[in-house]
């Protein structure tokens, strides 16, 4: 999956959890487009560990929410959304 397509909270989270120098040093790293250097760079790997980590957990939120909805269409709107999650737009 693209970071594109990552939820922007969950990308927040990641960012607030790696540091403003570590942040900074990782989206540098990720611009030069050196993909093989890159996995040698602990910032951009931290990063991507980072928003990997925050979007499991967005992911389970979001399921247990569906999972324990007691309201019809809050379980339709959460259902929609993971199917977004999953499958695209």
């Amino acid at each position: 999956m693209a970071v594109s397509r990552f939820p922007v909270c969950v990308i927040r989270e990641a960012a607030t959890q790696l540091g403003a120098h570590s942040l900074t040093e990782a989206v540098r790293e990720l611009k030069t487009g050196q993909f093989t250097k890159m996995l040698e760079t602990s910032s951009a790997v931290s990063l991507i560990e980072k928003v990997t980590e925050a979007y499991h957990r967005h992911f389970r939120d979001l399921m247990n929410r569906y999972q324990s909805a007691k309201d019809r269409d809050e379980a339709t709107q959460l259902r929609d959304q993971l199917v977004r999650e999953i499958f695209g737009e």
